[in-house]
C-alpha cells in the first residue's frame, strides 16, 4: 500500500479501514474479538465495504503475522539501516549490576531437569492443584523455585518491566493512545483465563477453520509452527541434553497464557520449573511490550557471571517459539469468534 496511509490512515481506502477496529482488538486484546466483530464485515450493506470469508481469513492471517513479527524485530535486536537516516531505537543503556529480583534465578537447575527428561503431562485429574500452579505459572512474582520475591524485589521488578529503550515509528504515538495497553496487558499479574484447549485449539479447529478459505496459507503457518517446536540444538548453550521438548513447551505455554489460554492437558507445576524469571520478563515483553526490549534484557539470559547457560541461538530459538505462539494465539482467538458468528447464522 501507499506509504501515506501509515501518515494518514484516512487516506486508505474505506474498506480497509472497516477493519481497523478488528486490528486493534486482534493486536492488543484478540480474546474481546466478537462474532459481531466480524459479522459487521461479512453482511455489510453497503457491497463496496463488504468482504467474503475467504478476503476476511487472509486479511487475519496477514495481521496477525505481522503484529506478531513485532515480537521477532525486536526479540533479535533487528535496526533499521543507518543510510535510512532514521534511529528508531536509542538511548537503550546497560546495568551496572544485575536487579535484585533475578537473583537466586539459576539456569543450570533447567539443564538438570531436562537430563531427567520429565514428562509434563498431567497424570490423575488432580485438576484444582494444575489450577493454581496454571496461576502461578503467569505471575511474574513467582520464582522458578517455589519462592515469592519480597516487597523490595517486586518493585525491582516493576522497574524492570517499565523500562525500555526510546523507540520512535510512524503512527505510533496515536496506536498507543487509541489502544489501552496497559490495561490490556498487565506487567506483573497473571491474567485470566479465558479459554482452554479442550474447548477450542488450533489443530482441531483454528486450523480447519481457515484451511476452508485459505488453504494454502494455513499449511505453511501450520508447518511453520510445527517446526519451530520440533527444531532443537540438542542442548542448552554449550551442555547436551537429550530432551529439549519440555522448555520449549513451558516457552510456548508462557506465551499463550499471557494470551488468556490454556493448555490443560499438561502440569504446571512441573513447566514453571523450566523458566527462570529472567525468561519469562524476555518473553512478555516480546509479548505484551516488545519495543521495551533492551540490551539488558538479552544479557541477563546469557550473561554466566548471571548463572545463565544460553547461548545467543537458544535466545533466537525463544523468540522465533514466541513468534509462532502468538500468530497462533491470535487466530485461535479470531477463529472462535468466526466459529460462532457460524454458528448463530
Amino acid at each position: 500500500g501507499d506509504a501515506t496511509w501509515l501518515e494518514d490512515p484516512s487516506l486508505a481506502p474505506a474498506k480497509l479501514r472497516s477493519i481497523d477496529e478488528l486490528n486493534e482488538l486482534l493486536s492488543w486484546c484478540p480474546w474481546d474479538i466478537k462474532a459481531d466483530h466480524l459479522r459487521v464485515l461479512v453482511k455489510n450493506e453497503d457491497p463496496s465495504l463488504r468482504w467474503s470469508l475467504g478476503q476476511l481469513a487472509h486479511a487475519l492471517i496477514i495481521l496477525a503475522t505481522f503484529q506478531s513479527l513485532a515480537c521477532a524485530s525486536f526479540g533479535l535486536g533487528v535496526t533499521t539501516d543507518p543510510d535510512l537516516g532514521v534511529e528508531a531505537v536509542s538511548d537503550d543503556r546497560t546495568e551496572d549490576s544485575l536487579p535484585t529480583c533475578f537473583e537466586e534465578q539459576d539456569n543450570r537447575q533447567i539443564v538438570e531437569l531436562l537430563e531427567q527428561n520429565l514428562d509434563i503431562r498431567m497424570e490423575g485429574e488432580d485438576s484444582a492443584r494444575n489450577t493454581a500452579a496454571f496461576h502461578e505459572f503467569g505471575e511474574l512474582g513467582g520464582s522458578q523455585k517455589g519462592r515469592k520475591l519480597s516487597k523490595e524485589q517486586q518493585e525491582e521488578l516493576t522497574r524492570v518491566m517499565e523500562t525500555g529503550p526510546v523507540v520512535s515509528a510512524v503512527e505510533a504515538d496515536r496506536i498507543r493512545s487509541r489502544c489501552n495497553q496497559a490495561a490490556c496487558m498487565s506487567e506483573d499479574k497473571a491474567p485470566q483465563v479465558k479459554l482452554q484447549e479442550s474447548e477450542f485449539s488450533w489443530e482441531d479447529h483454528a486450523r480447519l477453520l481457515l484451511e476452508r478459505h485459505v488453504p494454502d496459507m494455513t499449511e505453511v503457518i501450520s508447518q511453520d509452527y510445527q517446526d519451530t517446536l520440533d527444531f532443537s540444538t540438542g542442548g542448552i548453550g554449550n551442555i547436551r541434553v537429550h530432551n529439549t521438548a519440555p522448555i520449549k513447551m513451558a516457552m510456548l505455554f508462557y506465551v499463550h497464557r499471557l494470551y488468556r489460554y490454556a493448555h490443560d492437558s499438561f502440569d504446571y507445576s512441573k513447566t514453571n520449573q523450566y523458566l527462570t524469571l529472567q525468561m519469562k520478563v524476555f518473553l512478555k515483553k516480546l509479548v505484551c511490550f516488545p519495543t521495551r526490549i533492551s540490551r539488558c534484557d538479552f544479557a541477563r539470559l546469557t550473561a554466566p557471571e548471571h548463572g545463565c547457560v544460553l547461548s545467543f541461538p537458544d535466545v533466537v530459538h525463544m523468540t522465533m517459539i514466541c513468534f509462532q505462539a502468538q500468530r497462533v494465539a491470535k487466530l485461535i482467538w479470531v477463529t472462535r469468534a468466526l466459529n460462532d458468528m457460524n454458528a448463530k447464522a
